[in-house]
């Protein structure tokens, strides 16, 4: 199996438009506006630091987008209990 990079999200305007344009693919500057365009994807790969793994992933969850999180799965108890309650959802 394979997988294709869709699209790109950075805080950093700059690095999203850089990533875009280097692979081809859209760029945007936070997860909401990304999942305006969820029909464009399949899923969420959340690669930030693990203190920002809820602000991203719990969006993608409650939007229903499939979502894989690098460990760990939180910064702490409290964001990975968020975040199982967003995917139990």
């Amino acid at each position: 199996e394979s997988w294709e990079l869709a699209g790109v999200v950075d805080v950093n305007p700059d690095a999203a438009r850089a990533a875009g344009e280097q692979y081809g693919i859209p760029a945007y500057a936070n997860i909401q506006e990304a999942l305006e365009h969820k029909e464009s994807f399949d899923a969420v790969l959340v690669i930030v630091p693990p203190e920002y793994h809820a602000a991203v992933a719990i969006p993608a969850l409650e939007a229903g987008v499939h979502t894989l999180i690098e460990k760990p799965l939180a910064h702490n108890l409290e964001d990975g209990i968020r975040i199982i309650a967003a995917a139990e959802k």
